[in-house]
């Protein structure tokens, strides 16, 4: 009865052992990735400042071939940024080949791009900042420790959505320093 109760338990171990090990065979892959965008500033010169995530762009991505052994069975999804700019897509078919859209009216650029992804990967996208038409400011370079009243004199600006708004940044640290609504 002993000898018995023994290879009852030792097969019941077996099987328990099995069952843990096929459960954690997969549980290093994940099958998640991210769509990031983030805002850029063009400067006269040509050179680029980023300012962080946009949130509440709506990005869409949609399956189109597996690249090698997939995982995850999400094919397509809809959905906006967060407030740190991010889409995380939860348990996408990857890795494989995917179609990323995505655009946004204070974007100057659209984007339709068809990417390889793989899981955890991290794609990033410019929201380049759209500028209104060229115009000049008085005084120019501004102080940020000493503000003076500004002048700003040009053409395509439009107060349909509200007054324009002037934002002041430190380029050395991509940080807002000031801001300020247009008076009439």
């Amino acid at each position: 009865m002993k000898l018995m109760k023994c290879v009852t338990m030792l097969l019941l171990g077996s099987v328990s052992l099995m069952i843990l090990t096929a459960f954690s065979c997969n549980s290093g892959t994940t099958s998640n990735f991210t769509v990031h965008i983030e805002d850029v500033v063009l400067l006269n010169d040509g050179s680029t400042v980023q300012l962080g995530g946009v949130q509440g762009v709506a990005v869409s991505g949609h399956f189109i071939a597996d690249l090698g052994s997939p995982v995850g069975s999400t094919t397509s999804f809809f959905a906006g940024t967060d407030s740190s700019g991010n889409i995380l897509v939860f348990s996408a078919r990857i890795p494989a080949q995917w179609e990323i859209d995505w655009g946004d009216p204070r974007c100057a650029n659209q984007v339709i791009d068809v990417v390889n992804i793989n899981p955890g990967d991290f794609i990033s996208y410019p929201c380049v900042d759209v500028q209104a038409a060229p115009f000049s400011a008085t005084p120019n370079p501004v102080n940020e420790t000493n503000l003076l009243p500004m002048t700003l004199q040009g053409s395509g600006l439009d107060p349909t959505f509200g007054m324009p708004e002037v934002d002041f940044y430190n380029l050395n640290y991509a940080q807002k320093s000031a801001s300020s609504e247009a008076a009439c």
